[in-house]
């Protein structure tokens, strides 16, 4: 985020929302979604699977509650 605020103005840079795109999984999610600039994540092969995407859903809820 501080990059694209240092090119683009805190007007674009505070406003696009960051993704994670890597392999986010219950045991990871937590400590992803805690990260201060990151908004979300694209989640893969872990939708697939019911208890793995519960996992998931649970450590958003864990991490927005914190907030």
């Amino acid at each position: 985020r501080e990059t694209l605020i240092e090119q683009h103005g805190e007007s674009v840079g505070g406003a696009v929302q960051i993704l994670y795109g890597g392999s986010m999984k219950p045991h990871n999610a937590e400590a992803l979604l805690s990260q201060p600039d990151l908004d979300g994540g694209l989640i893969g092969s872990a939708s697939l699977e019911g208890d793995s995407f519960a996992g998931i859903v649970e450590a958003g809820e864990q991490v927005a509650q914190a907030a």
